[in-house]
């Protein structure tokens, strides 16, 4: 191995010198690597360990050269390549050394390496205690991102009264007592324009929630965290939530709009997975599912620790687009839609019943909103009395059709009166199949023979 390739094996390894702190290092020149040592100490580490490698190398050197020389047989060219290789070692460590006592003579702070901790002026800015014993020393130390073990300890936060970073990037800051997010819990939340700012002297662990429109579930009650690290975010459905760890654990739902307001979220919550079970919709936040949502436009709760599947929805309000013409709901109290057949006594036949005349088919069509809305369906449908093709009480939606680019979520109880009975279910544009209608509601949760029937109805522009 010549040098050349022998110093660029070491270069990289004095490089990695702070990367592997904890490792066990010689002492050298009275310099021991650790967590503690400081960026001065790691130059003159390497300094002093470059001087006894190059030691080595010139020894190695002159042992070569000198077993050369013993086994020339006399040769003049070898011997004359033993000598040079020997004058070259002696003389490169005559200039190593050298060099050292010179500067050490001229000016012998040269020789004393001093560089500053580089400075910290990011994030949390904090005073730390680092190293134990006559190692211990306190330094600046800066932490903006999550991070479950600090093995340092805070003494205070320099910049308590203004954290740095950029507005609009935070959303909430848990701190721990305990490594691992664990131990007392310590919240910052500035969902409402607060300024960054606190103190988190102590923390041994924090984590960092992002601003992000979209929706927050919590385990704990005003979106607060309890078992969990921090909250599920999303922004897109999830049927089944048994493949996170927020199945049958939400007892809170924030909802952050974004764009100024112009991009509005809400929610549709399931009791059970693929969308079915007791459902609540809203599109603000829910600081206990247990209550009813007197804000929303939905007020049923689904009651805390049964959340099992949610739908998302982002509105984009577009204030150039108030036509509202798109599309609607036919919803009907006869199978297939209100498509007849003709039976064998050539009388009109739905729901594969004979003598079955057209003005018996009722229809109703609700036009899709520009963001999703709670009808009674009753409310909606009902007509003038003698108004034979309006629902009446007693009439009951068999199937629908949608008419546009919309979801349906149909629910067995009127708004406002949802209880522990109550079921719901959604149906998207794919459970049409290729066409437009969805043939009969009979057998599904939200209708059964001499049973439930769909009394209210969420409809959900554009499909989920």
């Amino acid at each position: 191995m010549n040098i050349k390739t022998l110093l660029i094996s070491i270069i990289p390894l004095l490089i990695a010198l702070p990367v592997f702190a904890e490792s066990k290092y010689p002492v050298i020149a009275g310099i021991e690597i650790s967590e503690t040592t400081t960026s001065a100490e790691y130059i003159a580490y390497a300094f002093s360990l470059l001087v006894a490698i190059g030691s080595f190398i010139a020894v190695v050197m002159v042992v070569i050269a000198a077993i050369e020389w013993m086994t020339s047989s006399g040769n003049p060219s070898k011997i004359e390549s033993s000598k040079g290789k020997i004058k070259n070692a002696i003389l490169g460590v005559g200039v190593l050394l050298g060099s050292y006592v010179i500067l050490s003579t001229i000016n012998p702070e040269i020789t004393t390496v001093e560089i500053d901790d580089l400075v910290c002026d990011y994030g949390i800015i904090m005073k730390a205690n680092i190293g134990t014993g006559e190692k211990q020393r306190e330094v600046l130390k800066c932490i903006d991102q999550n991070t479950e073990d600090i093995d340092y300890e805070i003494i205070e936060t320099v910049n308590k009264d203004a954290w740095s970073f950029e507005p609009g990037t935070l959303l909430k800051v848990y701190t721990f007592s305990e490594t691992d997010y664990k131990g007392t819990i310590k919240t910052f939340d500035f969902s409402h324009g607060e300024p960054y700012s606190g103190e988190i002297m102590g923390a041994k662990s924090i984590y960092f929630l992002r601003y992000n429109p979209g929706i927050y579930i919590y385990d704990s009650l005003n979106f607060n965290i309890k078992d969990k690290v921090g909250p599920l975010y999303t922004t897109s459905s999830i049927a089944n939530l048994s493949d996170s760890e927020f199945n049958d654990t939400a007892e809170s739902i924030d909802v952050i709009q974004g764009n100024g307001g112009y991009d509005q979220y809400s929610f549709v919550a399931f009791t059970s997975q693929n969308y079915e079970g007791r459902c609540s919709f809203s599109p603000y936040s829910v600081e206990n599912l247990n209550n009813a949502i007197s804000e929303t436009v939905y007020p049923d709760p689904i009651n805390i620790n049964t959340l099992s599947s949610i739908i998302i929805k982002k509105t984009i309000i577009d204030m150039d687009d108030v036509s509202g013409d798109k599309g609607y709901i036919a919803l009907y109290t006869k199978k297939s839609c209100g498509k007849t057949s003709v039976s064998s006594d050539g009388m009109l036949d739905v729901l594969g019943n004979a003598n079955i005349s057209s003005n018996e088919i009722k229809e109703c069509k609700i036009n899709i909103p520009n963001s999703p809305r709670v009808y009674n369906i009753l409310d909606e449908c009902s007509g003038e009395e003698g108004d034979e093709n309006n629902f009446v009480s007693g009439d009951a939606v068999i199937s629908f059709a949608i008419i546009g680019s919309a979801g349906v979520v149909f629910s067995t109880s009127e708004i406002g009166y949802s209880n522990s009975g109550t079921r719901c279910k959604y149906f998207g544009l794919d459970s049409l199949g290729s066409g437009t209608c969805y043939s009969s509601l009979i057998g599904s949760p939200v209708y059964t023979i001499g049973g439930v029937k769909p009394k209210s109805i969420i409809i959900i522009p554009g499909d989920k």
